[in-house]
């Protein structure tokens, strides 16, 4: 049985998309997907994520949902928090690159994600279906605090410059 469960989690299509990219950036190969593809796949993914997790979050009672709803958010706010404190004791990059690293570790990964559900099915061990709302809950104030973080640890003394407000608006198309 552990065999098993370590053949299909290594060879599930997440992992072998991570290590096919991961063995292009070693052997520098330039591996790029055409840009309609990207996007096409993209929109694919969050369509079907949107969908399977509005479907069951319509299905699902709100008492049931509001306590995991409530620990993603605290979870969002507190991982960049962490991280932007943390990477400035343990780098010496500046607030705006610590803002923007922080912003990932906040944000989630689609891949890791999929990668739990395929290693979760694969042991039958059932989840809500609306995991896939709490991904997306989780993704905005990851990405917010992190930003807010950057930008406010970058202002100059006189308050916001035009670069700041252009890096925001930016950053949120």
């Amino acid at each position: 049985m552990t065999l098993d469960l370590i053949a299909t989690n290594v060879f599930s299509v997440p992992v072998l998309a991570f290590a096919l990219g991961l063995s292009a950036a070693a052997i520098k190969a330039d591996l790029r997907l055409p840009d309609a593809a990207y996007q096409a796949i993209s929109i694919y993914l969050l369509l079907a994520i949107g969908l399977k997790g509005g479907v069951a979050l319509r299905e699902a009672d709100l008492a049931e949902v509001a306590a995991p709803v409530a620990v993603a958010i605290i979870l969002g706010v507190t991982i960049p928090i962490l991280a932007f404190l943390g990477l400035r004791f343990l780098t010496k990059l500046g607030p705006v690159d610590r803002g923007a690293l922080a912003a990932h570790y906040g944000s989630t990964s689609l891949v890791t994600f999929t990668a739990a559900l395929v290693f979760l099915e694969s042991l039958n061990v059932s989840y809500e279906g609306y995991v896939a709302t709490l991904l997306a809950i989780l993704e905005i104030p990851g990405i917010l605090v992190g930003l807010l973080l950057a930008g406010s640890m970058s202002k100059n003394p006189a308050g916001a410059d035009a670069p700041s407000r252009r890096r925001w608006a930016e950053s949120l198309r």
